[in-house]
């Protein structure tokens, strides 16, 4: 959930002293590529009826991660140790700092292009 409030509905008067429940934002789990090698290897192994039911609750997976890993696979993505590289977000301060140098750029340019219409006859 994001952030929904438990409680009255929109409309409804709120008394004083009520507790109001706020629910946490759920996130996404990640699994790193050594992770899912092991499970998929398990999951081979089970042979007999129930056995894949078992590790899929016990490790609190669903078949379709196991269907998405199997053709990850397939295609190669699971044989390096890391998995594919993430590009890095900036924060907010290294985004102001780049949006200032090209402020900083661009008033330089307009100052040369003022400066030669004055110096041309």
């Amino acid at each position: 959930m994001t952030g929904v409030l438990a409680g009255p509905s929109v409309g409804e008067d709120v008394e004083m002293g009520e507790a109001v429940e706020v629910v946490a934002k759920a996130t996404r789990r990640r699994f790193s590529p050594t992770y899912k090698r092991r499970v998929l290897h398990e999951a081979a192994r089970c042979t007999k009826p129930g056995e894949l039911g078992a590790l899929l609750r016990r490790e609190g997976l669903y078949s379709s991660h196991l269907a998405a890993w199997r053709a990850a696979q397939a295609r190669g993505e699971l044989a390096g140790g890391t998995g594919r590289r993430r590009r890095l977000r900036c924060d907010g301060l290294l985004r102001r700092a780049a949006v200032v140098a090209v402020l900083g750029v661009v008033e330089n340019l307009l100052l040369a292009v003022v400066a030669l219409h004055f110096q041309s006859p």
